[in-house]
């Protein structure tokens, strides 16, 4: 054995080795996204991104005009889809590229500044742990600012993270994350956590660089769109602390109509899962990176731990304050996975710092025996709550019908307040006695979690042999590791391979197609294009699954800006006017615009619930229904012209 490792030692350590596993991962990556590109339908965020960033960078509306499009993200997030469309042609395709050219500059950002930081093996680790998450790389497949963000906060850490970054280097990354706050102002604390680390890393003059290169970014950026780029900034910040900002809120801005409840604090918490599920190389490896954190001699450089430092707190605080704003605040709960996609590289930037520092150590008796029940109880509890958070994708494995009929129709010994009674019982009937469940609920609702509970707790355990295994293994290799180290990188490694597995990041994404949707979609357009003139004035409802990016094939859309984000735009009350001019609507702008319009354009599957309301308004069909995405479900969308 130990004559082998000596013949493939020299092999593993080469370059050649690491670039070609680096260069296998991007492809492998780059494989997926375009793939991606065509296999995903438009969402109504994707389309908002497509449609307002086309109308901004073509001049027919701009930023923050009255009466014009809602401005709900920062300029930067549209503009840069909306130069791409008019450069090149306006539409989901165009988009779609624009997307992939970001993937790669993401993908190659990720592997370079690794590279360069801790070697060509720690790169391509880094680089299959982002291709190995699918339901990640289709998020930044789409048109949505998550891509572009975390583009941008990746060249960021390119120009400043390490040693012997120079002032122009410094302050490229500087600007960039400036930038990285023109797209998204959630992403904020980018900037005084880089000025923070580039004071304490490269002193106090290349600090001043950082500060100006930053302010100077944000600055411009603001200066253009002044003053009512603080709309953005007067949603967030608490009115009580800055009153100077009111003059930016909307005055009689009525009531916020869709809300979406996490519900129970079950519900809240299965979300979190979800997002650790869907990110899980990332954010797990950012969660083991701060359980093994090297002791302060064993760093090899002093920039790894700095920046480490920095980046791990930059993280847990972005993560912190995105699940209280979706999830604690019910701004826009089931976006939290999504949201995440902004920063997670992050978590794989911290773990390969970390784990390149990390040596071994064996603990004191003590210890041991509290690292071996902190490994057992940390491993579970993440199994059993990511599993617990994709019950709905276990549900569809094939074996689901046979496990859970095997445990619903299981006899167990009945019981009676806390006691156990003769004879036995079937297992659902034990929980719908014990619950006040019905047979529904408990066949539906609770055993679909039971499975899927037993299947990561199945799995943990499975994490915990394996780690029992190697643990005195490498301890007899003269290694002194603990099996708290050995059970926590286990899990990150088992779980980043499992990751394209229903169990983990690889169920069904909400937006998979079997088609090519690109195609589908650019159908539509033309066969909408056919049906309506030039001069019509369209009413657009939002709602539903058909994106607004369809509006882009038409020669000229007439419609009603507030309309491009549907019912998130909606407000129940209000003035009508002040919300038209903040690009908000309510039920008096919508009586108004039904009235003066000469198309509608609805979701089909809407049309039965708004018969009465089509028919008060005197709307009749134009045309068969035109298909949009033709995935599991298809989705089409009605044309109606006025009845005059």
């Amino acid at each position: 054995m130990k004559r082998l490792e000596a013949k493939l030692e020299p092999w593993i350590r080469s370059a050649w080795t690491g670039n070609l596993l680096g260069w296998a991962g991007i492809l492998f990556y780059l494989v997926q996204a375009w793939s991606n590109a065509f296999t995903l339908r438009s969402s109504l965020d994707e389309g908002n991104f497509l449609v307002k960033g086309y109308l901004f960078a073509t001049g027919i509306f701009s930023p923050y005009q009255p009466y014009g499009p809602w401005v709900n993200k920062m300029p930067l997030s549209f503009l840069a889809p909306g130069w791409a469309q008019a450069l090149f042609d306006p539409g989901l395709r165009t988009g779609r590229y624009f997307a992939l050219a970001l993937q790669v500059l993401l993908i190659l950002g990720l592997w370079l500044l690794i590279r360069r930081e801790t070697g060509r093996g720690w790169a391509a680790a880094a680089v299959w742990a982002l291709a190995l998450a699918p339901t990640q790389n289709k998020i930044y497949s789409m048109v949505i600012s998550q891509g572009l963000t975390a583009c941008l906060l990746v060249w960021t850490l390119y120009f400043t993270i390490g040693e012997k970054r120079n002032r122009w280097q410094l302050l490229t990354g500087s600007i960039l994350a400036g930038l990285v706050v023109m797209t998204r102002e959630n992403m904020l604390p980018v900037v005084p956590f880089l000025v923070v680390y580039v004071f304490r890393q490269h002193g106090w003059r290349m600090g001043i660089v950082a500060l100006i290169g930053s302010l100077l970014s944000l600055g411009i950026g603001h200066a253009i769109f002044w003053p009512d780029i603080l709309r953005n900034w007067a949603k967030w910040i608490p009115a009580a602390v800055t009153p100077f900002l009111d003059p930016w809120r909307v005055p009689t801005a009525g009531e916020r109509t869709y809300i979406q409840s996490a519900g129970s604090w079950f519900d809240q918490l299965l979300i979190a899962f979800e997002g650790l599920r869907i990110h899980f190389a990332a954010l797990a490896g950012a969660l083991v990176a701060g359980l093994l954190w090297p002791r302060q001699k064993q760093w090899k450089q002093r920039s790894h731990f700095r920046a480490a430092l920095v980046l791990l707190a930059l993280l847990i605080v972005l993560t912190a304050a995105h699940l209280w704003a979706s999830v604690g605040q019910d701004y826009c709960v089931y976006c939290f996975p999504a949201y995440l996609a902004f920063f997670s590289p992050l978590g794989l930037i911290v773990i390969v710092f970390v784990l390149a520092n990390f040596q071994p150590v064996l603990p004191r008796r003590l210890w041991r025996v509290v690292g071996i029940l902190g490994a057992v109880l940390i491993v579970l509890i993440i199994t059993v709550g990511i599993s617990l958070s994709a019950y709905s994708e276990i549900a569809r494995l094939s074996a689901y019908p046979a496990v859970s009929d095997a445990l619903f129709h299981l006899e167990v010994p009945r019981m009676s307040n806390g006691a156990i009674q003769p004879g036995t019982t079937e297992l659902w009937q034990l929980f719908s006695n014990k619950f006040g469940l019905s047979f529904e609920d408990t066949r539906l609702v609770l055993f679909p979690r039971l499975v899927a509970g037993l299947a990561g707790l199945l799995f943990g355990l499975l994490v915990l042999l394996v780690s029992a295994i190697l643990t005195p293994v490498l301890q007899r290799r003269q290694q002194p590791v603990s099996f708290f180290a050995v059970a926590l990188i286990a899990m990150l490694l088992l779980g980043t391979i499992f990751s394209p597995t229903s169990l983990l990041a690889g169920g069904q994404y909400s937006f998979d197609c079997e088609s090519n949707a690109v195609a589908t979609f650019e159908s539509a357009g033309r066969e909408l294009s056919h049906r309506i003139a030039s001069d019509d004035q369209i009413y657009w409802i939002g709602s539903g699954g058909v994106s607004p990016a369809v509006l882009l094939y038409l020669p000229a859309a007439n419609i009603y800006p507030p309309q491009l984000n549907g019912s998130y735009s909606y407000r129940s009350g209000g003035d009508a006017d002040e919300l038209y001019r903040y690009g908000y609507w309510n039920e008096t702008l919508k009586a108004d615009w039904m009235n003066a319009s000469d198309i509608l354009l609805v979701e089909t599957r809407l049309v039965e619930k708004m018969q009465p309301e089509l028919d008060a308004y005197q709307w009749l069909p134009s045309g068969a229904p035109i298909l949009i995405a033709n995935c599991k479900m298809p989705i089409y969308l009605s044309v109606f012209e006025k009845n005059r």
